[in-house]
């Protein structure tokens, strides 16, 4: 439910992305480099029936460092997630930007 190319309309964030495969993710950047993380380990935590939103982790590795996402995930309008510590930011998968 996770895999896809990920994208928000926040200003902050503008023309950055997410990516997720099941075997990497990868972030784009303001300077224009895209960060590459080989997925180590991943958690499905939680999942509220009422929402339907689910909580996952998602392990990292590049250059022998680990980084951890923790994103909520939600099924609606073809997916949204957002990363745990930015709540308010909703993420889109990219086909459903222009919608």
């Amino acid at each position: 439910e996770l895999v896809g190319t990920w994208r928000t309309q926040h200003p902050k964030y503008d023309g950055l992305y997410i990516q997720i495969d099941k075997d990497r993710f990868a972030f784009s950047t303001a300077e224009g480099t895209v960060e590459n993380y080989q997925i180590s380990k991943f958690e499905k935590l939680e999942s509220s029936k009422k929402s339907k939103r689910s909580t996952h982790l998602i392990y990292g590795r590049k250059d022998g460092q680990e980084l951890k996402l923790t994103l909520d995930y939600e099924p609606i309008e073809g997916g949204i997630v957002r990363f745990k510590n930015q709540q308010k930011i909703p993420w889109l998968r990219d086909n459903n930007l222009n919608q």
